[in-house]
């Protein structure tokens, strides 16, 4: 890894875009989590949780994980657009 922004400035777009990706794909996960039939799920006989609990928590954490991986990128965005103001000889 190299020490100079300009150097740098490059992976922090490859970073930016490849978070976007990911926060797409688990977006596309959740909606299609969201269509299932609760009625047509089953959770494991040990299992405490029904199945819609089981359910809505894992939408629950999509959601937050997708929320924070867009976080992410808007962070990773403007750190990227800051290095692209640095340079150094």
């Amino acid at each position: 890894m190299t020490s100079r922004p300009q150097d740098i400035y490059p992976q922090m777009g490859e970073i930016a875009r490849a978070i976007a990706v990911l926060a797409d794909d688990l977006a596309l996960i959740r909606a299609t989590s969201e269509t299932w039939d609760p009625a047509e799920l089953r959770v494991d006989s040990g299992s405490s949780w029904s199945t819609d609990e089981s359910l809505a928590a894992a939408l629950g954490d999509l959601a937050g994980a997708e929320e924070a991986l867009r976080a992410a990128r808007g962070r990773i965005e403007g750190a990227w657009a800051a290095m692209g103001r640095l340079a150094s000889d």
